[in-house]
């Protein structure tokens, strides 16, 4: 009887004991789901600010149409170079040096640059700020990652643009030369590895998106028959691009393996590879003819994609 009236004592000063951090515990916790609740709250907020500053929606606009005449400038390219069999696919670089040599080059190399710093930032809020309402599920965080992965791409080409506007070289934009310097890193291996990973997780979900067609409910187009054209050309374009994005985030695991900065390739380096493959230039033709419905696709996005 001693006994079992020592083993309660000894319980219930063990819980007197513990039931002070159990109320911090309580309280520290409801403390933590408040400030989410309410940095939430602020974060929304910030989204509508946002979308609602007319600068940034012309400057995303202009993002848009540049992005688009860019891609339509690659694909036109890529399929004269299937159709000629030549040897070298150009990339973002080619399209860009193109514009240069353009009547008001200089001028023209200058809104273009704008224009994809432009697009770019849209990216970003995007991922960051889902203005979108993908939300935080695995399939909305698998939707702004590769927004976040855009925005990255187009930071890069921006960075592009600018030097051919400078005058200055290129070579240092390549993905090679990227790849060089993050494996000479400690993680650097991990984090190329992952990047091809990302990339090519993308560009299944890219596939998948477009043939699901789940853009429509981004864009204000009516019920007409040129309609379906648009819906056609977006279906095609990010398939297209989901077929880059796999051979890119392919060549980058690869590049990670094999500890070789030079197997990572960019877009030319993707359409290259499949020019390479049986059947080359037929398959080169319909992905860059994709390539080529995204850029008119991206067009149309300027004018009627919703960002409010």
């Amino acid at each position: 009887m001693a006994s079992t009236v020592t083993t309660s004592l000894h319980w219930s000063a063990c819980f007197l004991a513990v039931k002070p951090e159990v109320s911090r515990l309580n309280a520290a916790r409801t403390h933590l789901v408040a400030a989410y609740v309410q940095s939430s709250g602020h974060m929304s907020a910030l989204a509508g600010t946002v979308e609602r500053s007319p600068w940034l929606q012309a400057w995303a606009r202009l993002g848009f149409a540049v992005g688009g005449i860019v891609y339509v400038i690659i694909a036109v390219i890529a399929i004269l170079v299937a159709a000629a069999h030549y040897e070298r696919v150009p990339g973002p670089e080619g399209a860009v040096a193109y514009i240069g040599t353009q009547p008001f080059g200089h001028t023209l190399l200058a809104v273009v640059t704008i224009g994809l710093f432009g697009h770019a930032a849209w990216c970003f809020v995007q991922a960051f700020l889902d203005t979108d309402d993908d939300g935080t599920d695995l399939k909305g965080i698998t939707i702004r990652i590769g927004e976040l992965c855009s925005g990255v791409a187009y930071i890069g080409l921006a960075v592009l643009a600018l030097h051919v506007w400078e005058g200055r070289p290129t070579h240092g934009s390549s993905p090679a030369h990227w790849t060089a310097k993050l494996l000479a890193h400690p993680w650097g291996t991990a984090i190329v590895a992952l990047a091809g990973i990302t990339f090519a997780i993308v560009g299944v979900c890219l596939i998948v998106y477009g043939m699901r067609e789940k853009f429509r409910k981004y864009l204000r187009l009516s019920l007409s028959s040129g309609s379906d054209w648009i819906i056609r050309f977006g279906k095609w374009g990010y398939s297209a691009q989901g077929i880059v994005f796999r051979i890119i985030g392919g060549f980058l695991f690869s590049a990670a393996i094999h500890s070789n900065p030079r197997e990572a390739r960019g877009l030319d380096g993707a359409l290259q590879w499949l020019a390479q493959q049986s059947y080359g230039p037929w398959i080169l033709g319909v992905v860059a003819a994709g390539l080529g419905a995204y850029g008119l696709f991206m067009l149309v996005e300027a004018r009627y994609r919703y960002l409010t």
